[in-house]
C-alpha cells in the first residue's frame, strides 16, 4: 500500500533529484559520494513531518549542504580535487567553451561556487540562498557579483559600455 508520504517524496525526487545531486557534486566532486549522500538527503526527507517544511526546495538544499559537509568532516581522506558539470552553467554546446567555463569556475573558492549554482541553476533569490547558507543576505549577493566577476576575468570577457 503506498502512503500520501510515499508519494510526496517520490514527488520530490523527481523534480528535484537531479537538481540535488549536481549540487551535491559541486561540493564534494565525487559522483559515487554525491550519490550516497543523496540518499542520505531523501532519507532524512522521509523521517520528518513534511507539514512543518515552508519550502521544500530550499529545506532539501539546505539538507544536502549539510549532509556533504558532513560527509566531509567524516572524511579524512576526502579528495580537495572538486569536479563541476559545466552543463549546469552554460548553454554553450561548444565543447571548447564549456571546458573553459568548468576550469574557471574550479579556479572559484568553494563559497562562490556554490553562490553561483545556487543562483543559476537552482534559480533561488538571494534571500533563499542568504536562509539556505544561513548568512546574511548581502554576504550572497555580493559573493555572487565577485564570483561573477572573477568568471569574466578568467573567461576573457569585458563588459565594454
Amino acid at each position: 500500500m503506498v502512503t500520501n508520504k510515499e508519494v510526496w517524496v517520490q514527488g520530490v525526487f523527481d523534480e528535484l533529484g537531479a537538481l540535488v545531486l549536481s549540487y551535491i557534486k559541486t561540493i564534494v566532486g565525487d559522483v559515487h559520494q554525491a550519490e550516497d549522500i543523496l540518499q542520505n538527503v531523501f532519507v532524512k526527507l522521509w523521517k520528518i513531518n513534511i507539514q512543518s517544511i515552508t519550502n521544500t526546495k530550499a529545506y532539501i538544499l539546505t539538507t544536502a549542504r549539510n549532509e556533504s559537509y558532513t560527509h566531509i568532516r567524516k572524511n579524512k581522506k576526502f579528495s580537495a580535487h572538486v569536479a563541476v558539470d559545466c552543463q549546469i552553467f552554460s548553454k554553450t554546446t561548444d565543447p571548447l567553451r564549456k571546458i573553459c567555463i568548468e576550469e574557471a569556475l574550479l579556479k572559484l573558492p568553494q563559497e562562490q561556487r556554490e553562490i553561483i549554482f545556487l543562483k543559476i541553476y537552482a534559480q533561488l533569490t538571494f534571500q533563499k540562498i542568504a536562509d539556505t547558507l544561513k548568512i546574511p543576505i548581502n554576504t550572497a549577493s555580493s559573493r555572487y557579483r565577485y564570483a561573477m566577476e572573477k568568471l569574466s576575468d578568467l573567461l576573457g570577457e569585458t563588459n565594454n559600455e
